[in-house]
Parts: structure tokens; sequence; C-alpha cells
């Protein structure tokens, strides 16, 4: 018996990981803006387009144009085609909007719009991480485009998580407190890889991550739904988010370090603020639930050197700018 569990331990470990792989490939692109055929692809995508039907399958249906549209701009990206990517990018945010007005729609009719949502905030997710490596690799010129896409993939995760929050708010923070656990992952494997452009963007999605959950956390309030087990829930998981990325600032290089910690010393105090809250709510936290206080010590005492470091440096320059 327990061979059997080692054995299905370690297949599932593999598969876990083979799916995390998965995830962030995108799919074939097939014919691309630079080629001279295009318009026939665009041409058989509309008469797809008029024989899908029904709203949910219209909104899924953006969805996998969306995927075809990343995959076009990553090639031409990749091919330095900058000028042909802006075309699939354009496309795909023709996709994202007629897919939100499909929600909005089903919304409005009484419709669940659970699915499609979750679907939508998983494939922004995977388009946002490809976008982020991209970013690394591309030239100047091609970065404000990269970030563009970047921000409308956001800003639809945004919409679609939020407008699910209407619906099933638990749900909703649920699916944001997933993508946070991914953000904090490819943070820790951008430093890994020296891939610094990537790591600081994905901190920076990271950070917008963040005043999601506020968000959907106070949608949850307005629902009076009994938040006290989400808040409990985003807890714990701050908690071991800043633990993971604590662990990676240990070893980070210098030029990463002042992002990681703005980042690390944001988290506690949202943390904290959550922590307050539900501490009127219930007597005792249960055990992981909070930061292990010998991390929280390090990372108050890094922060105050830092400071003082900060403060000595501003001095002596000013210092230095009188003797001139």
């Amino acid at each position: 018996m327990i061979k059997k569990i080692f054995i299905l331990g370690t297949f599932l470990f593999l598969f876990a990981g083979v799916t995390l792989a998965q995830d962030e490939t995108l799919s074939d692109p097939g014919l691309t803006p630079d080629n001279p055929f295009y318009f026939l692809e665009i041409i058989a995508e509309k008469i797809g387009n008029l024989f899908t039907f029904g709203d949910e399958a219209k909104a899924e249906r953006m969805l996998a144009l969306m995927e075809e549209r990343m995959a076009e701009a990553h090639k031409m990206l990749e091919e330095g085609k900058t000028e042909h990517a802006q075309k699939a990018f354009k496309r795909y945010q023709t996709h994202l909007q007629e897919c939100e007005k499909r929600l909005e729609k089903m919304e409005k009719e009484g419709k669940s719009i659970d699915d499609v949502s979750k679907k939508v905030a998983t494939a922004t997710e995977k388009h946002i991480a490809v976008l982020e490596r991209v970013y690394e690799r591309v030239p100047d010129q091609a970065k404000d485009a990269i970030l563009h896409a970047m921000d409308v993939s956001l800003t639809g995760q945004e919409k679609a998580l939020f407008a699910l929050s209407r619906e099933n708010p638990e749900r909703a923070l649920r699916v944001q407190l997933r993508i946070m656990d991914q953000r904090v992952e490819r943070i820790k494997k951008h430093i890994q890889n020296k891939n610094l452009l990537a790591e600081k963007q994905a901190l920076k999605n990271y950070e917008r991550g963040e005043k999601e959950v506020k968000v959907l956390l106070e949608s949850a309030k307005k629902k009076r739904v009994n938040t006290a087990s989400l808040e409990a829930l985003v807890l714990e998981k701050t908690a071991k988010h800043i633990e993971v990325l604590w662990a990676v600032y240990e070893k980070a290089p210098e030029q990463a370090k002042e992002g990681l910690l703005r980042a690390i010393e944001n988290s506690m105090k949202g943390h904290q603020k959550v922590k307050e809250v539900l501490k009127k709510k219930t007597e005792k936290f249960k055990e992981g639930i909070t930061i292990p206080k010998k991390i929280e010590e390090k990372i108050k005492k890094e922060i105050q050197e830092k400071r003082k470091f900060q403060f000595q440096e501003k001095r002596e320059f000013k210092e230095g700018l009188k003797k001139e």
C-alpha cells in the first residue's frame, strides 16, 4: 500500500509539473499577419463566428481566437516584426472586448457566468505569463506594445472576476488567489533564471493583483457574505506569498532587492489589516495562517536597515551639494 501511494504521489507530482509547463505554451499560430494570405484566415474566422450560437459559446469562441492572436503576436515578436505583432495585439483586444460583451449580456439575462469568467481569468493569466517572458527578450521599440497588451489582459481579467464576484464572491476571490500563487512562482522563476526585466514586470503584476484581492474582498462584504472564512484564506495565502518572496529576496541579486522588499512590505501591511479585521471575529487563528514570527522579525529588521541606509545616502548627498 505504501509503495502504491509513493508511485501515485510521484506520478501526480510529475503530472503537475507537466501541466504547469503546458499552461504557458501557446498553440500553433498558423498563418501570421505578415503572410499575404492572412486575410483568408480572417474571413474563415468571421464565418466561424456566424455559425457559433449562444452567448456562452460565443464568449468561448472569442477566448479561442485570443489564444491564436497571442500565438501570432508571440511569433512576430520572436522574428522582430513589431508592426505585425501590434496588429495581432489589436485583434486580441477586439476579441476580449467581444467576450466581455457576451458576459455582460449573460449577466443581464440572469445566466450564470461562473464557468466563462474562470476561463477568461485562466486564459488571460497564461497570456500575461507569456508576455512577461517575451518582454525580457524583445528590443526596446517593441516593449511598449507588450506593456499595452499586458494591461489589456490584466484589465479584462479584473473585469471578468469582478463580474463573477457579483454572482459568486467566494469563487472570484479563490480564482484571484490562485492567480497570485502563479505570479509569486513566476517571480521566483525569473530571479532564478536571471531574467530581471521579466521579474520586475511580474512583480508589478503581483502588486496589481494584491489590489484586486482587496477589491474582491470588499465586493464580498457588500454582498453580505460571511467573510470570516475568506479573510482567513487571504491571510493564509498572503503569509505564504510573503514567505516565498522573502526566500527569493535573500538570494536575489542586489539590483532586484529594492522592488522585492517594497512588495514584501506592502504585502505585510495588507496582511496586517486583514488580520486586525479578523481578530474582531475570532478568538484565535489556526496555525500557519499568519506570517511566521522569525520571518516577520527578519523582514522588519531588513526594512529598518534599508531605510537607515537610504536616509544616510540622502544626507550625504545634500551635504555634498552644500559644499559645492
